[in-house]
């Protein structure tokens, strides 16, 4: 192919070449004539004419008539504000005012109302859109004094009626309807202006409402603003729904389950209980610090998801094991092991000291003595242990008192009581006699005591919940080992030994406060029976649309943060945070507030 240019130039391509390659070529070898070649414009020249024309005319259209018709129509309507505001109050008041003949400067442009699209539209509304975003809600006056003073909301109505005024006056004066407008744009404005309000309290209750309730309307706003123009139904619903997701949604989500799970604990005698159970190391919840229903139904409705669940079980786990701790700490405190050859060595040397005659005759003629004595030296048991043994010895005294042991055991109450009298009499005087006695004897009391406490378990778990359930629950058996550790405090010889008995009351006394308010934690085979269930759920079409409703109510990272926060030993520091205001929450209501006066201005004309 031979391509022909003036002055007898020539050029000669194949016959398949593109012709965006010939154009090329011409530019490159003569580039005085790119411009004759006609229909292959130069990278230089203005394009496509048609092309360039729309360009000017979208410009001109959005960028120059459409603002200018919407600052006529503003004006226009600004005009006559006078004539429409007196016309809500009287007709007749209205006739003596001067109005304007309605005009439609958009259609006086070239963009009459059939013609509109979306983005006429908006560019038009934004003038009176701006004006309705700046006006100030109306003072109230004494009116707004006394509703501010009614209980519960009425802040946020007098911020409702205050906006509402504003925007239903504003609207009236853009609408050919004025008391129409009036009406629709107040009654959008009010709702939104309230909720605006709402989401910034420190209530949380008022705020979560706030948010939910905004939610709802700006879904609603969404749905109506989209069929407004026109739009489809799926289209008007996908708009309900990010407007609605957009207005609901305030705050991040650890603020969120904190203001759920701690709500009920505000206010409660939760400290003691708190600070029991640091003392134990042992952790407690919120609902089992504060005993709190509300906070108890927030946490048994957590740990559902995998994750939770399985943090969840992991924390119990732990806890199980402090609850084990504590307790045999409480033995340690009460009877370490160490102790029980050191009992023995005291015993050992108190045996063999010699009780002088004027201690025994203190007895002769006391009848139990006479009996227990008896009792000694008839059971053959007793007479091989004492055998070589002097009856005047430690050794055989003690042993004459722990038959009268026996003895008070299978008496009667009163009798028992005798008995223990004369007992105690003669430990006195064995104490007197030896100190090395004395000391052996209150370690072998404290290691009966930890035999007592160990023996209620009773080849059950050693968890806080079968202590409370076996010892603690009861009101006489907590007392009366109270008293004995009292005891064992006093009858103590060291130091060493008085402050263990004094942390052990001090134990006996935690567990008591803390481990009967414990709420069992998920055992291995409910956390597997749990994964069942999900892995059930997804296998049928109900179970994953329930699934995928419980996510969107309820979702996983919610469940393990609210898992997370309840298993934290610090969630009360987290109390103090409860009234915040953050700043999504200012975000938020300033978007309710922004929203309720477009949709009222833009629903109202």
């Amino acid at each position: 192919m031979i391509i022909e240019l003036p002055n007898k130039h020539e050029l000669e391509f194949p016959d398949d070449t593109p012709p965006e390659v010939m154009r090329n070529a011409i530019h490159k070898h003569y580039p005085e004539y790119a411009a004759m070649y006609k229909g292959n414009p130069t990278p230089e020249s203005k394009g496509n004419p048609t092309e360039n024309q729309e360009d000017r005319d979208a410009i001109l259209r959005y960028g120059i008539k459409d603002p200018l018709a919407g600052l006529a129509q503003l004006g226009h309507g600004l005009l006559n504000a006078p004539h429409n505001i007196a016309a809500l109050f009287s007709e007749k008041l209205a006739s003596h005012i001067p109005k304007q003949d309605e005009f439609n400067y958009s259609e006086a442009l070239g963009i009459p109302e059939d013609q509109k699209n979306l983005a006429d539209k908006l560019i038009q509304f934004a003038p009176e859109l701006g004006v309705s975003l700046g006006l100030p809600a109306t003072r109230l006056g004494k009116l707004g004094e006394v509703i501010d003073k009614l209980p519960g909301w009425g802040k946020y109505l007098k911020a409702g009626l205050g906006n509402a005024i504003s925007q239903g006056g504003f609207a009236a004066t853009q609408s050919p309807e004025p008391g129409k407008a009036a009406l629709e744009a107040g009654a959008i404005t009010a709702p939104f202006s309230a909720l605006s309000k709402a989401v910034e309290s420190g209530n949380p209750t008022v705020r979560n409402v706030g948010r939910v309730l905004g939610g709802l309307g700006a879904g609603g706003l969404g749905y109506y603003g989209a069929k407004s123009v026109g739009a489809p139904e799926p289209a008007a619903d996908l708009s309900a729904i990010l407007l609605g997701a957009l207005g609901g949604r305030g705050g991040n989500l650890d603020r969120r389950v904190r203001e759920d799970m701690l709500k009920g604990v505000k206010g409660t005698d939760y400290q003691d209980v708190l600070n029991a159970g640091e003392r134990l190391g042992v952790h407690v919840r919120p609902s089992e610090a504060s005993g709190n229903p509300y906070a108890a139904g927030m946490e048994a409705a957590v740990g559902k998801s995998p994750q939770g669940s399985q943090k969840l079980y992991e924390s119990g786990q732990k806890r199980s094991a402090s609850e084990e701790k504590s307790i045999e700490d409480l033995f340690g405190n009460i009877f370490p092991k160490k102790l029980e050859e050191q009992k023995n060595a005291l015993y050992k040397m108190a045996d063999a000291t010699q009780i002088p005659q004027s201690t025994l005759d203190q007895f002769k003629d006391n009848e139990i003595f006479k009996d227990a004595l008896k009792d000694v030296k008839s059971e053959s048991a007793y007479r091989e242990k004492l055998k070589g043994v002097p009856e005047n010895s430690v050794e055989y005294l003690n042993q004459i008192k722990e038959a009268m042991d026996d003895m008070i055991e299978k008496a009667p109450k009163k009798q028992g009581r005798i008995i223990r009298d004369t007992k105690n009499s003669l430990i006195s005087e064995l104490d007197k006699v030896s100190p090395e006695y004395k000391e052996a004897r209150q370690l072998a009391e404290r290691g009966i005591v930890r035999r007592e406490i160990e023996d209620l378990f009773n080849k059950k778990d050693e968890t806080g919940t079968n202590l409370f359930k076996s010892l603690l629950s009861n009101k006489r058996d907590y007392s009366d080992l109270q008293k004995k550790f009292k005891r064992l405090e006093e009858m103590a010889t060291t130091p060493e030994q008085v402050e263990s008995m004094k942390n052990a009351q001090q134990q006996l006394e935690d567990m008591k406060l803390v481990f009967g308010r414990l709420i069992p934690t998920p055992t291995a085979r409910t956390a597997a029976a749990l994964g069942r269930q999900n892995a059930a759920q997804e296998g049928n079409l109900t179970g994953t649309a329930k699934q995928y409703l419980h996510k969107l109510l309820h979702s996983d990272k919610y469940d393990v943060a609210a898992v997370r926060l309840i298993t934290n030993p610090k969630w009360a520091d987290e109390l103090d945070k409860l009234g915040e205001i953050t700043q999504k929450d200012k975000l938020i209501a300033a978007f309710h507030n922004l929203l309720g006066k477009a949709g009222a201005q833009a629903i109202a004309q």
